[in-house]
């Protein structure tokens, strides 16, 4: 039994609501704790996760208690999950597994601490005494909010943490007393943070980017929530948030920003989402200041007044990109231009998602001359994903009116193929092909790469 508990490295305890209550002998773990002179039960174990899905009338103390017999010096990574309302939380035995916890590891080996309840001050002392520990993640919904000041003392005292998952409350923010200034500066310097993934209202969310700076921060994650029901924030709300976002992440690589939509209550209770929130493109220039980007992904707003102009910026402002996501849901008026200057400026990007561009001109006639001439023969793009464009509906601009719809899927592989010689994934969602196309018009898009490809070999002598 003892060389077995040696070979062990992992162990998880779960359970469901639906099945019996999981519990642990007090008497059991009492005894076993004697024969091992308080020595681990399992001295190489490197991740402990508990997973309880509690009914009504259970409680946590029977679940958490003798845990601490897992524990060792060698633990590295600790999850806690308890699926119970909060008010049923009993709070003092978690307080009691955190502080067992700092006592039973070394501090320099414990370096993940994940869990799904809210944070309390109870728990928060305890959870100091995990001095190195560099990933904490915590839920980000609303209701595991915590207020402005309950961040600054994670990120003040526990400036180890390098990876932090919080969520920022939208009605709890408790600025320090002008007697802890010195203390809690106005805005605090957080080095050592790499990666932040936050959950955050929109109203309240440039309030907590003032009040800290992050010159190492190499990823940033936020998830923004509407701050009340049926109202869209405005402009100002949506420039002043950006702005903070560029001034305290100026180094950051990689940014995602997702929007949820907002519920609006009807008559019979059900809530409906009509529309996502709307934002200007105008108010995200500020993050065009971020030269470092590697990654964009924007998910969710219905983004407006997105021209060939500001993805020409875009790709001036951001030339070291190699993904770029943008699914928004508005109705951007961008056109094959776009895909040229990505094409000519964005000579990393490796793979690109964008919706609602209009590709009317999308003819190899189109390109510039430079491009007809050399091509693209080094760009690395080789993944492609376009929604919802508008098909061209007329015939080719350089061609007779006459010429046959079919060769609309032609012109536009050849278009691309020119473009991104080295596409290997090309998503077309909900394509707008001309009705008289029919049901092959996939197949004849295929055909239509395939020859232009063959062209191009043709051309080239190979």
């Amino acid at each position: 039994m003892l060389f077995y508990s040696q070979r062990v490295r992992q162990l998880a305890l779960t359970n469901t609501a639906a099945t019996k209550r999981m519990q642990i002998d007090p008497s059991l773990m009492d005894n076993i704790s004697r024969l091992l002179g308080n020595r681990s039960l399992f001295p190489r174990l490197k991740l402990l996760e508990l997973a309880f899905a509690m009914n009504e009338g259970d409680v946590v103390p029977p679940l958490l208690s003798g845990i601490s017999l897992f524990f060792s010096e060698t633990l590295q990574t600790v999850k806690l999950s308890v699926s119970q309302p909060p008010n049923l939380l009993h709070i003092p035995s978690i307080a009691m597994f955190i502080h067992d916890l700092a006592e039973r590891t070394l501090p320099r080996n414990l370096k993940l601490f994940q869990a799904d309840f809210m944070l309390s001050a109870d728990i928060l002392g305890p959870l100091m005494g995990l001095t190195h520990v560099e990933v904490l993640q915590f839920p980000m919904t609303r209701a595991n909010a915590l207020d402005l000041t309950t961040i600054q003392s994670l990120l003040v005292v526990k400036s180890l943490i390098q990876v932090l998952y919080i969520s920022h409350g939208p009605s709890t923010i408790i600025f320090p007393p002008k007697k802890q200034k010195k203390n809690y500066p106005a805005k605090a310097t957080i080095d050592e943070l790499r990666t932040l993934s936050l959950g955050s209202d929109t109203q309240i969310a440039p309030k907590f980017f003032s009040s800290f700076s992050f010159p190492q921060l190499q990823c940033l994650q936020i998830f923004f929530r509407c701050s009340d029901v049926g109202a869209w924030p405005s402009k100002q709300v949506w420039d002043d948030l950006f702005f903070q976002i560029a001034e305290a992440c100026s180094a950051i690589c990689g940014l995602w920003l997702h929007l949820e939509e907002n519920n609006i209550s009807v008559g019979n209770g059900v809530n409906q989402n009509p529309m996502p929130p709307l934002l200007l493109w105008q108010s995200l220039k500020p993050l065009l200041q971020l030269q470092n980007l590697t990654k964009v992904k924007i998910q969710g707003p219905k983004v407006w007044c997105l021209t060939d102009d500001d993805f020409l910026d875009l790709t001036q402002a951001w030339p070291k990109l190699r993904v770029l996501i943008l699914e928004t849901e508005g109705n951007p008026s961008i056109t094959h231009a776009s895909l040229i200057a990505i094409a000519i400026r964005l000579p990393e990007l490796k793979s690109l998602t964008v919706n609602n561009i209009n590709l009317k001109h999308a003819h190899p006639s189109a390109l510039p001359d430079d491009v007809i001439d050399s091509g693209l023969p080094d760009h690395p793009l080789t993944k492609l994903c376009v929604s919802e464009y508008q098909w061209p509906q007329n015939a080719p601009i350089d061609g007779p009116v006459n010429v046959p719809l079919i060769e609309h899927p032609f012109n536009l592989a050849q278009f691309l193929d020119t473009l991104f010689p080295s596409l290997c994934t090309l998503n077309l969602e909900r394509i707008r092909f001309h009705p008289h196309v029919g049901r092959s018009d996939v197949w004849d898009f295929i055909l239509g790469l395939q020859a232009a490809r063959k062209r191009e070999k043709a051309k080239s002598g190979s």
